[in-house]
């Protein structure tokens, strides 16, 4: 899958696209996707101007047939044999690459809608001087005007070329790191008449093969199901995350408290990683206590959670701390605080939590640091969390403690935690990871397609 620019860009026909990046970036395996993505629409040519053995070639062949692949590191086991001598002057060695060219206009004469891709440029001009380099350029971009193929160029560098001048797009590949975990990302640079809707793309190369990420964005479930529940693995309680609950060896230790850092930009997406955590306790039978973030309320997390639980079951499960209403507006799962004192109003949630423990159950607790920080100061925040956890670990209960980037509340409650996580946007692409255990970065979408919401944690590697 490559970005739709990409493919729209291709929609027009006598175009040049380069692309860019050092070395191990994934250059070659994206040419490899174009060519598979583009057969769809044309017949494909491979020119490869490398050594084979040192190019990841795997499912070329399903891609394209021997018989549209140029091998011009090796041009005289491939192209008129005799063309070819043993003189390595840089005249001869012109010679062979204005045979390339021609053979490429032989190839791309007997087929329709030709891509073809170049690996690489630099492997073509390796023994050729400037002027010659020039004149290579200048005949690749008249056989794209003449033939109407389009041509995407491999370049073994991300600095400015003559070529890109010449060319009608040009994309760079890059690795960058967060926190010491390494990225990648595709950045759109040029596409010539073609909207660029985003100039970067988070993307991955796992198993070999070019995936972009797309924005993250949630599709609206039609008739939702309530997903069976995953039952406890030892001592530990499930994610309801399936690669989540393979990276905790079964998912969240029970007596645990388990931190989770968001990033400003990340908006509610996060709350998709609690949802199945939620469901499936829940759907057990289980109590959930709930101390709203900064902004959210219960009603929000009610609308979130119905739809797979249902109402009754939410009454019956689910406790929230919120701020004082009229008694007569005051729902089940409410339980009223002031605001005035944190001893007062979350002893009132530890009593719902108590209950719930009657059925030798664990109990989930969904804290947002932020409002207690903002509601109670540090302070005092500090030593309730303190005593709330501590019961979390003696009780044998769960806790999923949310905040912000930079908190100094989080920085209280870090040492005691048993798991920390990340959560932030990269070019609009959620990224999640864990800092205690020390993970990857993985790329976060749902899956809706069973019905309900099903997270995909995608390794970015």
């Amino acid at each position: 899958m490559i970005p739709n620019e990409l493919k729209k860009f291709f929609e027009e026909r006598g175009r040049i696209l380069l692309i860019k990046g050092a070395a191990g970036t994934g250059k070659t395996i994206l040419g490899f996707k174009l060519l598979e993505e583009m057969n769809e629409f044309g017949d494909t040519i491979w020119v490869n101007s490398r050594d084979m053995d040192s190019a990841d070639i795997s499912g070329l062949e399903e891609i394209v047939p021997n018989e549209r692949r140029l091998d011009a590191a090796h041009p005289e086991e491939t192209i008129e044999p005799h063309l070819f001598k043993k003189n390595e002057s840089s005249k001869e060695f012109m010679h062979i690459y204005s045979e390339v060219i021609k053979a490429l206009y032989k190839e791309i004469s007997e087929i329709e809608n030709p891509t073809v891709v170049i690996d690489s440029f630099e492997g073509l001009t390796t023994e050729l001087n400037e002027m010659e380099k020039e004149i290579l350029r200048v005949r690749l971009a008249r056989l794209a005007r003449d033939t109407k193929a389009n041509i995407a160029v491999v370049m073994e560098t991300f600095r400015p070329n003559p070529l890109d001048y010449l060319a009608d797009g040009v994309v760079t590949l890059e690795e960058n790191t967060i926190e010491d975990r390494k990225i990648r990302e595709i950045r759109v640079n040029k596409l010539r008449g073609t909207a660029i809707n985003r100039p970067k793309y988070l993307f991955t190369l796992e198993d070999g093969k070019f995936r972009y990420f797309e924005s993250f964005e949630i599709e609206d479930i039609a008739r939702p199901v309530n997903p069976y529940p995953t039952p406890d693995f030892g001592d530990k309680i499930s994610t309801g995350i399936g690669d989540l609950d393979v990276l905790l060896e079964g998912g969240y230790i029970k007596g645990s408290v388990n931190l989770f850092e968001i990033e400003r930009d990340v908006g509610k997406a996060y709350q998709y990683l609690l949802l199945p955590t939620i469901i499936n306790h829940i759907n057990q039978g289980r109590g959930c206590v709930y101390i709203p973030s900064k902004g959210e309320d219960v009603a929000r997390w009610k609308r979130l959670l119905t739809p797979f639980i249902g109402e009754e079951q939410f009454c019956k499960h689910v406790r929230s701390l919120e701020k004082y209403v009229n008694i007569i507006e005051t729902k089940p799962f409410v339980v009223p605080c002031k605001g005035k004192s944190i001893d007062d109003d979350v002893a009132q949630l530890a009593l719902e939590r108590r209950k719930f423990k009657k059925q030798k159950e664990p109990v989930l607790s969904i804290v947002g640091l932020d409002s207690l920080e903002y509601k109670y100061g540090l302070e005092e925040s500090a030593k309730v969390m303190y005593e709330w956890t501590s019961d979390t670990k003696q009780q044998n209960d769960v806790d999923i403690l949310i905040t912000n980037r930079g908190q100094k509340l989080a920085g209280e409650i870090e040492p005691i935690s048993n798991t920390h996580w990340k959560v932030m946007n990269v070019d609009g692409s959620i990224i999640f990871f864990g800092v205690l255990p020390k993970t990857e970065i993985y790329n976060f979408s749902v899956d809706v397609t069973k019905g309900y919401n099903n997270p995909r944690l995608t390794p970015v590697i």
